[in-house]
């Protein structure tokens, strides 16, 4: 059901230094030229990476939310509501069918399930 992973969203009280570390460590630049002041975009094997200001100075860089592609977003809601695995409502905006699976079993981080059947 599954595709693929789509998209990390990174929170970070500096995003130009946690880009700088990136571009050091990964050999990662930003995607579509200069980031913004609040948020940077990064690729790593089609998956973008997403760098999200915290506004909280000295906070550790934490992953907040991860994007999963699935072929079907209603079948898989149903396949995890029936598995005892909490989920919120299927919204859809723009070409996205989504849900968030309840943070008690992502560790509390946001997890979006989506396909572009909306």
């Amino acid at each position: 059901m599954t595709k693929r992973l789509e998209q990390i969203d990174i929170a970070t009280a500096d995003p130009d230094e946690t880009l700088r570390v990136y571009r050091h460590n990964f050999a990662l630049d930003p995607v579509g030229g200069k980031p913004a002041i609040d948020r940077a975009r990064l690729e790593l094997a089609g998956v973008a990476i997403r760098l999200v200001r915290t506004g909280v100075d000295g906070e550790a860089d934490m992953m907040k939310a991860l994007w999963l592609e699935t072929t079907d977003a209603e079948k898989t809601l149903a396949a995890l509501n029936q598995a005892g695995v909490g989920c919120g409502p299927l919204q859809a905006v723009e070409r996205r069918r989504f849900f968030e699976v309840d943070r008690r079993f992502t560790n509390y981080v946001q997890l979006f399930i989506f396909d572009h059947k909306a």
